[in-house]
């Protein structure tokens, strides 16, 4: 498990929900496409993890979680 937490603010509640969806962002057109989360979420969802986001009291908490594979 890896957590980066920001001290930021936060992402809006409502955006939450839509975070990881491909093409969105909230930057003006021209300055973003929308694929950095959607692409990571797809690549830890291949490798039988999850990535998932929080508010914490001060910011935006990202969590990635992978699975332990033993060698």
């Amino acid at each position: 498990r890896l957590r980066v937490d920001d001290n930021a603010g936060g992402i809006d509640p409502r955006l939450l929900e839509r975070i990881f969806e491909p093409f969105f962002t909230t930057k003006p057109i021209g300055l973003g496409t929308g694929l950095g989360l959607s692409v990571s979420y797809g690549i830890i969802d291949n490798m039988g993890g999850r990535l998932s986001v929080s508010n914490t009291e001060h910011g935006a908490r990202f969590c990635v979680e992978l699975p332990v594979v033993a060698g």
